[in-house]
């Protein structure tokens, strides 16, 4: 087994400002991990000398997910392998679960499929035959180009009610344009079935030849309210997008907030989610990707899926939008760490030329 220590700093104008237990991803690939042994045996720290531990995620052999406590515009990242440590249960102190803190309802980076990588276990169900196809960050869920009802639904509860402050985090792109007229469901929510007043939507629409991203959200007061992001060419199939929907917390809830590849687009007022009702639908506070119950499907491939109950920033956004949009530029280059004549020298070893 090969092993290895290397180390980067990170790209400070990718980090606008600090952020508190960020989790960031890295591509392991870049690093020279080549086994899923190697990989699981990866230890993270905030030194050379291994005193401050970062807990990781392992999700396969190119892809991890560190919880940096204090990312700031010069964080360093040291990562150790030998190819022989086990890996961390996932509820252990530097493991999977420890990665996402407790704002975040369901984690999903699609491998496997169906998995939510927090301690929920907020697992999905795979609808139709949605398959796994390589994407940015490592596999995604594929939606196909046909326009079936393929989609990775949860019915049960996930804790994002009507009065929960909400983020949406989705990665994606589109596998085939759809025709005008057409929307194209990429995330979808309802908080309470049995009515059009607990639909929420993130969708890619087309309109007579122009292509928008809209954050549909049911207000019983006033009908939908949209919204929304024009894109100013026409996107290709395969360009992956990032879309982030913010909402407060209380009843009426403050502003809807729309961003688009880390960038603020639009801000929406919301009045009023209506009364509970939990039954009907896809059932309450369900969640589903790639389709809406039975209706609306995305021919698309999503990469990364993520839902909290907490309104993320502005600079938050756009740190996650870098780091996954851009990951080389993002951690720069990787050099090796506490190694060589260095570390022979702390064991008191002379090397010899």
């Amino acid at each position: 087994m090969a092993a290895g220590f290397k180390t980067a700093t990170v790209n400070a104008s990718d980090v606008p400002s600090t952020q508190t237990n960020f989790p960031s991803y890295v591509d392991l690939d870049r690093l020279g991990v080549t086994t899923l042994a190697e990989a699981q045996s990866i230890r993270v720290y905030a030194d050379e000398a291994k005193t401050v531990e970062w807990a990781r995620e392992i999700v396969s052999v190119d892809e991890m997910h560190v919880k940096v406590p204090s990312f700031t515009s010069t964080v360093d990242i040291y990562v150790d392998w030998d190819g022989v440590r086990s890996d961390y249960a996932v509820g252990a102190t530097y493991g999977r679960n420890n990665v996402w803190g407790s704002e975040y309802k369901g984690v999903y980076h699609f491998d496997p499929l169906i998995s939510d990588s927090t301690s929920n276990v907020h697992d999905l169900t795979n609808f139709n035959s949605v398959t796994q196809t390589a994407t940015a960050l490592g596999q995604g869920a594929d939606g196909g180009t046909t326009n079936t009802n393929k989609r990775l639904k949860r019915n049960e509860n996930i804790d994002l009610t009507n009065a929960t402050a909400t983020t949406w985090s989705v990665l994606f792109s589109i596998n085939t344009l759809p025709s005008s007229g057409t929307n194209l469901t990429i995330m979808y929510q309802v908080w309470r079935g049995g009515d059009s007043g607990g639909d929420r939507y993130v969708q890619f629409r087309n309109t007579s030849g122009t292509y928008y991203l809209i954050l549909r959200w049911a207000d019983p007061g006033s009908g939908w309210v949209e919204a929304t992001y024009t894109f100013g060419t026409a996107p290709t199939v395969g360009q992956v997008i990032k879309v982030d929907a913010t909402r407060g917390s209380g009843e009426p809830a403050t502003d809807l907030k729309l961003y688009v590849n880390g960038v603020l687009e639009d801000t929406v007022s919301h009045k009023s989610d209506g009364s509970f009702n939990p039954t009907g639908g896809e059932g309450t506070n369900a969640v589903s990707f790639l389709a809406a119950e039975g209706f609306q499907f995305a021919e698309a491939t999503i990469d990364e899926g993520r839902w909290s109950n907490v309104v993320k920033s502005a600079n938050w956004i756009t740190t996650e939008y870098n780091n996954q949009s851009d990951e080389a530029t993002f951690w720069g280059t990787w050099t090796d760490a506490g190694g060589g004549a260095a570390q022979a020298a702390r064991r008191g070893v002379i090397m010899m030329g």
